[in-house]
């Protein structure tokens, strides 16, 4: 530009400076950035949280049909962004240079001795080859909207498909630009590069050149401007992390930047009567054009360790239709108290609920590995009906283990979770696996007792072949299916994340399996009610054994899954709930073994009469000290006990549930 200002630009100022002075007479409400002179332009006095656009000024130097654009944001402070009026030659590399540094949360690097020439040079070389590279590349063939490849000045864009995010490197035109870092470019759902809120300029996202993390935070946030935040005592905003961890939340945040200006850009303008606040981004969330006089709420955000996003966050829409403004500050104001209020609370009870399932897992694999041994010491216990039990106990053993292991290994160490090695995902899909094991096992055993007390009487032995398929096989599909689905679709990092509707491929089977076994579980007691009434039996003594019989049966085939699959919203109900679910759930391993071992009679009758013959060997060895032999006979003696004193008979079982002992 040529020394001085010019008649017109002065003339400009000085009519500038005089509407300034009248604008502060006057009484305005709400937040504003007022007038502004700049050097260039003159800005009215524009609300807070919009922008405006206006050519270039009539300069020599200057391209009048460039656009400016200014944001004021929520603080009241203006903003460049977009392109500034375009200079000539050296004078518009640094414009630009200095535009980027803007956008990337004002880079203090001082770049003064950087090669003007080469570095437009290698611009106008890359510009070259972008323009061919669009012209030679081949039209977008893929079904849906897109959009066009483009060069935006400093990179080349390939045509991207709407709804979705284009990356690559940062350029390397200057020193205080970070190359390994990635620029980002978002294709709206209409198949629009986004643009700025309100504004003529399609953006791209040049924050992360920016070569420190500091100024990058600030980038984040720079169209928002500052969020005030109350927390509850004890509490925080945004904990102390790991460099990796605020990355995260950094795209996060980010992300959803993105889509909160696609959507404003979007949506329809208001049109219903009466005053209202007008939608915007508050630096976390996007909120809706608002009638005043209202509170408008949503989920919080999940982008901090203390923030819950089952809590909500809410903003007040004055009857002057202007958001809220604190107090203290005098800044519109979102309220996110409630997303950390009851941190503290609920991460005692998170951690109280974490211990309760190491616990339950580690008791449920002792009792459960306790009674495998029974089953596996007498084969006086050997029947079809024992080896279900041992299967499905297999099945809990094997399902408990791995649990502890993704608990302890996995869900409490965040920094496996950053890493995200193959290994994790490997163990989550053992993990599917292994919980519809546990659960078809559970419908195996429900078959059985169904074929046993309904379908036949003085039934054959069954072919087991075919509860094997069921149990451990038929499991390995819809693991399969979810495991494909997920590195497809939803591949997120060890796939810990439950906000995906790719769970149903292992959750729906599952509920399935619940389902049948309830109509068993249902129809078992019918027949059961129906026999013990037809024997003449006390009243009191039928509904005794039927609600023993139903007692012992709903651990066993799961039922409790389908009685209260729903956690209530009240947060005193729904901690009871997880108390009352993590006992059924982590638990249910030493609750079957306790029933179907420790109280089964069969197997107290084994104990028993193990225990009478140890009595009897240790007494004669205390009598008799006279010699080995003797000691051995009278042992091999007290062994050989006559058959008929403990008469037992597995095939009981099959006299159609009149005399089983369960």
């Amino acid at each position: 530009m040529t020394e001085g200002p010019s008649p017109a630009v002065s003339q400009s100022q000085y009519r500038c400076l005089e509407l300034s002075n009248k604008d502060q007479q006057d009484n305005t409400t709400g937040s504003f950035c007022r007038r502004l002179w700049d050097g260039l332009l003159c800005w009215d006095e524009t609300p807070a949280g919009t922008s405006v656009t206006q050519h270039c000024p009539d300069h020599p130097d200057l391209d009048t049909t460039e656009k400016v654009t200014k944001y004021c944001d929520r603080m009241g402070n203006w903003v460049e962004i977009g392109s500034a009026c375009q200079l000539a030659s050296k004078d518009k590399l640094e414009q630009e240079k200095q535009f980027l540094r803007d956008s990337a949360g004002a880079m203090t690097t001082d770049a003064t001795d950087v090669d003007i020439g080469g570095v437009q040079k290698l611009i106008l070389e890359n510009e070259k080859k972008c323009s061919e590279k669009m012209k030679n590349d081949p039209k977008y063939d893929k079904p849906g909207v897109y959009c066009s490849r483009n060069w935006d000045g400093w990179l080349c864009w390939n045509d991207t498909p709407a709804g979705s995010h284009a990356s690559q490197n940062c350029p390397s035109y200057f020193a205080d630009m970070e190359a390994t870092e990635k620029v980002t470019k978002y294709c709206g759902e209409d198949g629009q590069w986004v643009h700025q809120p309100k504004s003529e300029r399609i953006w791209t996202n040049y924050t992360l050149c920016s070569s420190t993390y500091e100024k990058r935070q600030r980038a984040a946030a720079q169209l928002s401007g500052d969020i005030e935040v109350q927390p509850a005592d004890g509490a925080t905003v945004s904990p102390a992390v790991h460099r990796e961890e605020q990355e995260i939340e950094r795209k996060k945040i980010l992300d959803s930047q993105y889509k909160c200006f696609e959507k404003m850009n979007r949506d329809a303008a208001y049109n219903k009567s009466g005053l209202y606040c007008s939608r915007n981004w508050d630096g976390w969330l996007c909120w809706d054009d608002t009638p005043a006089g209202t509170y408008t709420s949503q989920n919080c955000p999940n982008y901090f360790m203390d923030f819950d996003p089952t809590e909500k966050a809410t903003k007040y829409c004055g009857e002057d239709g202007q958001w809220f403004r604190h107090p203290d500050t005098n800044r519109t104001w979102s309220n996110y108290t409630l997303c950390n209020e009851n941190t503290n609370s609920k991460l005692k009870s998170a951690y109280i609920l974490f211990y309760m399932a190491i616990v339950g897992h580690a008791l449920s694999i002792a009792s459960l590995l306790i009674s495998l041994a029974i089953f596996f010491y007498f084969r006086s216990l050997s029947c079809q009906r024992i080896t279900l039990h041992k299967n499905l106990f297999c099945s809990y053993v094997l399902n408990s283990a791995l649990t502890i292991i993704n608990l302890g290994g996995v869900v409490s160490n965040p920094d496996v979770v950053v890493r995200n090695p193959v290994g994790c995902k490997v163990l989550h899909f053992f993990h599917m696996y292994m919980l519809g094991c546990n659960y078809f096992w559970m419908l195996c055993e429900g078959i059985y007792l169904h074929t046993l007390i309904v379908v036949a009487v003085f039934a054959e032995e069954q072919h087991l072949h075919w509860y094997y398929l069921l149990g451990w096989g038929f499991p390995l599909v819809p693991a399969s299916i979810h495991a494909v689905a997920r590195k497809k679709y939803f591949d997120d990092n060890c796939w810990m994340s439950v906000d995906t509707h790719l769970l149903y491929a292992v959750h729906g089977p599952i509920m399935a399996a619940l389902l049948v076994n309830l109509f068993f579980l249902l129809n078992i007691i019918r027949v059961l009610v129906t026999k013990l009434r037809d024997t003449h039996r006390a009243e009191s003594n039928m509904y005794m054994k039927a609600v023993r019989a139903t007692l012992i049966l709903v651990p066993l085939l799961g039922i409790q899954f389908v009685i209260i699959p729903w956690r209530p919203e009240n947060r005193l109900a729904g901690e009871v709930y997880d108390y009352i679910m993590h006992i059924l759930m982590h638990y249910q391993g030493l609750l079957v073994a306790t029933i179907f071992c420790f109280f089964n009679g069969e197997v107290q009758a084994a104990l028993k009469r193990q225990w009478m013959q140890y009595k009897m060997q240790w007494g004669q060895r205390r009598k008799d000290h006279c010699s080995m032999r003797s000691t051995s006979y009278t042992a091999t003696s007290i062994t050989e006990v006559p058959a008929f004193m403990y008469h037992h008979d597995c095939n009981s079982e099959q006299f159609n549930g009149r005399h089983m002992e369960i």
